[in-house]
């Protein structure tokens, strides 16, 4: 069996949601949060192997869309920018074994001139690779304060 399990938190909670939760838009595994124009929100999204054998991963996620702008890194923290991989759809995490994670970090900004109120949600979308059927799907909601 192959079971991708997308889950996301802010980069300052304790613990992610969504885990065992393999929604195709985000629904019980989504994270809020508000902002000032000009500043970022961090995001940890974590890709956990819930299958029964190795398996990997590609992640699709969203690209920037005015007033925001979106970027994706390898890791938890540093790591190198992977966004063109994600938006592509063609970043790869390779042979993570069952119960075993890699986490990536997303940090959205909102333009300077952002108006108060103004919000756009980013899907990610981990799907396996022996079997792209089974995928785990986790949104960021920004709204600007």
């Amino acid at each position: 069996m192959f079971q991708a399990d997308a889950q996301i938190k802010a980069s300052g909670d304790a613990s992610y949601l969504g885990d065992n939760i393999y929604s195709s838009d985000g629904s019980g595994e989504t994270r809020s949060d508000s902002v000032n124009a000009g500043s970022s929100a961090t995001f940890l999204i974590n890709v956990q192997n819930d299958g029964s054998a190795n398996d990997s991963f590609t992640l699709k996620g969203a690209g920037s869309s005015r007033p925001f702008t979106v970027k994706y890194y390898s890791g938890s923290s540093g790591g190198t920018d992977i966004t063109s991989l994600v938006t592509a759809g063609t970043y790869k995490i390779s042979s993570i074994s069952p119960t075993a994670s890699q986490a990536i970090r997303m940090v959205v900004t909102a333009g300077r001139k952002a108006t108060s109120g103004s919000f756009k949600g980013f899907l990610v979308t981990a799907t396996s690779v022996a079997d792209i059927t089974k995928q785990g799907v986790v949104k960021a909601l920004i709204t600007v304060k």
